[in-house]
């Protein structure tokens, strides 16, 4: 019997579901696996596995939709386009239960760092070594799919914020699991395969992308205090500016019809994050673009 739930979030993604499927179906331990259909255009046609259909909702949604249909003490997500080692979820399972750990996180298969399991043993310890640099400062990317959660900790009798949230959905995602955590294992060895195909909203700017990154500094000014940190703590200021950085670039560099529209995605940027726009955005703009056509010419 499975004590395991795999959760996956589709939408349109007959091509790759497959591979990700089949690698779920191989795991050495027993998985019971939950595709949550986000409103595909050509829905799902699966056999094998539990197939929810949705409107459209975005990833968040979908994958509280999964863990609210589980049935298993532990819950799992795994990407559309992604694959895992067979024997993901066997160590992952056995650490969790060996060490009585409400969360246990692994590796991305390539980026592993190459030393012995650690165990964060109080709350005190998950805030200081994962929350505090992941979910607050923003040193490393707060993903759900390489983590085991333990669903009676991280999901049972919490009330979700709803949101339709798609870029920082496992920020937000996280920022709620992990308030009652006090035990968090992590297993060094590279068990998930994380691919970025070309058309990821990762790479390409929207102005959705905006209206997400507000969002998420809602759930941050949400969900901070929960840990012991305040809203106005210089942490979360920082977290922004560095995100606002991360956007100008990415709009300053994206491919527009024209150098008015490219600087009217940087405006719209300052005034739905900060307010105003600042009055030296165009030369901002100019050193961005000249810098990364520099970049261009050296990598020739």
């Amino acid at each position: 019997m499975a004590e395991i739930t795999v959760i996956i979030p589709a939408y349109n993604a007959a091509k790759t579901i497959g591979q990700t499927i089949a690698g779920l179906k191989a795991q050495t331990v027993p998985v019971d696996i939950i595709v949550v259909d986000d409103g595909s255009v050509e829905p799902l046609r699966l056999e094998g596995v539990r197939v929810i259909r949705q409107v459209n909702q975005g990833p968040y949604t979908a994958r509280l939709n999964g863990v609210s249909a589980s049935t298993t003490p532990y819950i799992g997500f795994v990407d559309a386009d992604d694959t895992v080692e067979p024997d993901m979820y066997e160590k992952m399972l056995s650490f969790a239960k060996t060490e009585d750990l409400d969360v246990v996180q692994c590796d991305i298969v390539g980026q592993s760092v190459q030393r012995g399991n650690e165990v964060l043993k109080d709350q005190d310890e998950v805030l200081r070594r994962y929350v505090k640099p992941t979910l607050i400062k923003g040193e490393s990317s707060a993903f759900v799919w390489n983590k085991l959660y333990r669903k009676a900790t991280c999901f049972d009798g919490h009330v979700f914020s709803p949101s339709r949230i798609l870029m920082f959905e496992d920020l937000a995602i996280n920022l709620q699991a992990f308030q009652r955590v006090s035990r968090m294992g992590l297993l060094h060895h590279g068990l998930y395969h994380y691919e970025v195909n070309s058309g990821s909203s990762v790479r390409n700017f929207k102005r959705k992308n905006v209206d997400d990154f507000k969002e998420a500094i809602r759930f941050r000014e949400l969900y901070a205090p929960g840990f012991g940190i305040d809203v106005d703590d210089p942490v979360m200021k920082q977290w922004i500016s560095k995100n606002l950085r991360n956007y100008v670039i990415t709009a300053s560099c994206a491919p527009c019809r024209s150098w008015r529209e490219r600087m009217s995605n940087v405006r719209y940027i300052y005034e739905s994050i900060v307010g105003e726009v600042p009055a030296a955005l165009s030369l901002k703009v100019c050193a961005i673009r000249f810098a990364k056509s520099i970049q261009r010419l050296i990598r020739r």
